[in-house]
């Protein structure tokens, strides 16, 4: 800094700012925005994002505004600190569309991890919060991130709680919600990713390498993000998109996240399962296992109608109940459709059962965890011609957007 960064220098606000701050929050993005697709044979991601997110990243931190032209330079400047250490390189590579873009390529995937593992979960903006975050009270967080992501100022001036109650209470309610590791599932994971299971089949069938060490990164910083949090509840930051829909702020591992994801999480609050909470239990099992309902119709079990979908678990319930008491013998949960989902909700119906054995076998008020995940439905209107009675239709067959 001392040599490089003259008076007139648009980055010597990092002058101001410790340098350890900078050099943390660098190690975030870089191990995080590395995660994404490889390229070149080589864990990679484009410059122009990382150094875009690097220097957001401080600036967000340190209360600075917004500045995109600032950001980037100062991520730039910080970023070449590890090119010169030999952690990473820039050159010139492609982008998704195929157009030459620099990308920056990782030379030291293991001193890159290392580094990230050494930072305090409580140094970056992408890792969840042991504290819940304070409440929206404006389109500018107290963290400084932005309500919407939007470049149209005009938009967020006009969100205010008062203008927009519904939006405030909607993310504001989202950040009260605890999360917790599956403590059951998460030395499963380990296990199953270590020594190469069908339960990560998706990943050892891929043929290209560039994509298969894509999702082997990403299964890897998952639970690395879980392995941070064992034990510990957390909580999320949330903002809207531009199209008002609202996505956490945690990089991988949330409840809008990949299967793993979804597997690897339990709520931190509690509630009694009831008869109504047991078939949704039911529901969800057979939806995540999306296997052969051994039916004459041949359609799979997240096809058939719910009360079938109920039916069919409580008739193969000593089979799921087996996967989850054994999951490393009886790998049969490893071909569900979405494996991790299904065995942690395998896994708490053994939970429940051996619960009733204890108080009751029509007994319900075993208290859970489990956040089972239902596609939403809406009733779809479809437009009738010449002045007909209008058609209700079911969301698969819908194809025109515009309905």
């Amino acid at each position: 800094m001392a040599s490089e960064l003259s008076l007139k220098n648009p980055v010597l606000f990092l002058k101001d700012i410790p340098a350890v701050d900078s050099i943390e929050l660098a190690v975030t993005s870089i191990y995080l925005f590395s995660r994404g697709k490889k390229r070149d044979g080589a864990a990679a991601c484009i410059m122009a994002e990382l150094i875009c997110a690097i220097g957001h990243a401080i600036r967000n931190k340190h209360r600075l505004k917004r500045d995109s032209s600032l950001a980037a330079k100062a991520g730039a400047f910080v970023l070449y600190s590890f090119e010169e250490l030999g952690l990473l390189t820039v050159k010139m590579g492609a982008a998704a569309n195929g157009h030459a873009t620099y990308v920056v390529e990782i030379l030291d995937e293991e001193e890159i991890g290392s580094l990230w593992e050494s930072i305090s979960h409580n140094k970056t903006e992408k890792l969840p919060s042991l504290q819940q975050y304070a409440p929206w009270d404006s389109s500018r967080h107290a963290t400084g991130a932005m309500l919407v992501k939007t470049t149209n100022k005009d938009v967020l001036r006009k969100l205010t709680p008062e203008s927009h109650p519904i939006v405030f209470d909607c993310i504001n309610k989202a950040q009260t919600v605890g999360w917790m590791v599956n403590a059951d599932l998460y030395p499963i994971y380990a296990w199953a990713l270590r020594n190469k299971t069908d339960a990560f089949a998706d990943i050892w069938e891929l043929h290209n390498p560039e994509a298969k060490q894509s999702k082997i990164r990403e299964a890897k910083a998952i639970g690395d993000i879980a392995k941070r949090f064992l034990g510990s509840v957390f909580y999320h930051l949330y903002t809207y998109d531009f199209r008002g829909r609202k996505y956490p702020a945690t990089a991988y591992f949330h409840e809008q996240g990949t299967d793993l994801s979804r597997g690897l999480l339990l709520r931190a609050d509690k509630k009694a399962i009831g008869e109504s909470g047991f078939f949704w239990l039911c529901v969800s099992i057979a939806s995540n296992w999306a296997g052969d309902a051994g039916r004459d119709d041949g359609n799979k079990t997240d096809k058939i109608p719910l009360s079938d979908r109920m039916r069919w678990t409580l008739d193969n319930e000593e089979i799921l109940v087996n996967y989850a008491h054994s999951p490393k013998v009886n790998q049969g949960w490893m071909k569900a459709d979405k494996p991790w989902q299904f065995l942690a909700a395998c896994n708490e119906l053994l939970k429940l059962r051996l619960w009733q054995l204890k108080n009751g076998l029509e007994n319900y008020a075993f208290e859970s965890h489990l956040e089972c995940y239902i596609d939403g439905y809406t009733a779809v209107i479809k437009p009738c011609e010449f002045g007909g009675r209008p058609e209700r239709v079911i969301p698969s067959q819908i194809t025109n957007r515009s309905w």
